[in-house]
């Protein structure tokens, strides 16, 4: 999400409200978030029973995509004309037909957009109804011309420009280390993109979170409903219905989510049962570790008085579980990428549950938050997976090393496109490099952000 997408304009519905992007909202009122007890009534780490398996590195076609060792080339062909039409406006989003060479080889007809939150720099100069200035990032889609289509597997495929960071490693670190957790995190691959043989830039292409993808990731059959950013506060079915990215043509229930939300107003007992507590509290300590503040403990507000919402994730719904399973999406600004948009306070902090902010960067202390609250009951078990990811996949010399290989991988791409459709230079790069390497660093001592 981009500094000039926020705030975005929520819009009311029954009592509660999605914003104008979808994103979840809830009520932010004058109260004071509760001090939530610091232990939870289970044994620590009670084990989940009944829950499918989980699988982070699927070995499918897609698997060659996203080769950690190989830099591919895509070059996408697109007809002057049709390159023109989406240029004028890349936030209309307008899919064009295109062919894709790869490795020698001439794949398609596909479609091809531009696609983003907030279209701003580099992809514009700022205003989001404005022409095309820099690099954008971009979507294929395989099958939308032909349903049986597929590229190595996949519907679609995301070529994300990495413009908020010039670093360009926050994404493919972040979802690394969550999958090294065991969370169903998105793969990701840096490649070097060319539009019609010209060089567009160094790119992260990141696999698209869909029904291909829960397939590959859960061993329940991975058919279940998958909702983009909506968080159990509604009560409407219509709010979950319009979030499904799966099944929505298939007269979809959305009575697990329902009873989900039903879950989170009777507390942590009841919300233990809608979720595998372990994989939960996992996730939520790679993200709040890595300092992920576009994420689910964001609860952005439109100004004093609106609704907040959060977003940048996914819930998976397993069909023969009734347990459901967070995905995140979008880290181009963990690592403390967005200082100005840091959560404040603390996610665990009771604090008085009203927006604040100032201009246009406004927020809901997360504390203020039900589902939040559940997590806050169960403090010591999250600080042990903490505990258990600072040892493990965030160490010190795990994460060195990915940095140094991948940071000496992507330098010759970096040089190449310096300077160029609005890239950074190889001086900024290696600047931005050192700084996300001090902000990694400051991270694994204080175990997130150093609010004191």
């Amino acid at each position: 999400m981009c500094e000039a997408q926020r705030p975005r304009q929520a819009a009311s519905a029954a009592g509660s409200s999605v914003s104008a992007a979808g994103r979840v909202a809830t009520t932010a009122g004058g109260s004071t978030a509760p001090a939530v007890g610091s232990t939870s009534t289970l044994p620590p780490m009670a084990a989940t029973t009944n829950k499918p398996d989980v699988t982070t590195e699927p070995s499918d076609e897609a698997a060659y995509l996203f080769d950690q060792t190989v830099i591919r080339t895509y070059n996408i062909l697109v007809a002057d004309a049709d390159l023109q039409k989406i240029a004028v406006q890349p936030s209309a989003e307008l899919y064009v037909p295109a062919m894709l060479e790869l490795e020698g080889k001439t794949l398609g007809p596909f479609n091809v957009r531009y696609k983003g939150n907030s279209f701003g720099a580099p992809c514009t100069a700022g205003d989001p109804d404005a022409p095309k200035e820099g690099k954008c990032s971009m979507k294929l889609d395989f099958n939308e011309l032909d349903p049986s289509a597929r590229f190595y597997g996949l519907k679609k495929l995301n070529f994300h420009s990495m413009g908020n960071d010039v670093s360009m490693l926050r994404d493919r670190l972040g979802y690394a280390l969550f999958r090294e957790m065991g969370i169903a995190a998105p793969r990701s691959m840096h490649a070097r993109v060319l539009v019609n043989e010209k060089l567009e830039g160094l790119y992260i292409v990141v696999e698209q979170v869909d029904g291909t993808y829960t397939r590959a990731r859960f061993k329940d059959g991975g058919k279940g409903n998958l909702y983009k950013e909506v968080w159990p506060i509604y009560t409407e079915e219509s709010v979950y219905l319009e979030k499904l990215v799966t099944n929505e043509k298939d007269m979809p229930t959305v009575q697990a989510m329902l009873a989900f939300k039903a879950a989170v107003d009777r507390g942590p007992d009841a919300v233990m049962t809608m979720f595998d507590r372990e994989y939960m509290l996992r996730y939520l300590a790679v993200d709040r570790v890595i300092i992920n503040d576009d994420g689910i403990m964001h609860f952005w507000c439109d100004g004093p008085g609106t609704k907040a919402y959060n977003g940048n994730f996914y819930w998976y719904e397993a069909p023969t579980h009734d347990r459901f399973w967070l995905l995140p999406w979008d880290l181009d600004e963990s690592f403390d990428g967005f200082p100005a948009g840091r959560i404040s306070p603390e996610w665990s902090t009771p604090a008085a549950c009203s927006c604040s902010g100032s201009g246009t960067l406004y927020s809901l202390p997360a504390a203020c938050d039900k589902l939040t609250q559940s997590f806050i009951a169960w403090l010591p078990d999250y600080r042990a997976q903490v505990e258990a990811f600072v040892a493990g996949p965030f160490a010190a010399p795990a994460v060195d090393l990915k940095l140094n290989t991948w940071s000496q991988q992507i330098a010759p791409f970096v040089e190449e496109a310096a300077d160029k459709n609005s890239a950074p230079s190889v001086e900024e790069w290696r600047d931005a490099l050192a700084e996300l390497k001090a902000k990694i660093a400051s991270a694994r001592e204080h175990r997130g952000y150093a609010y004191r």
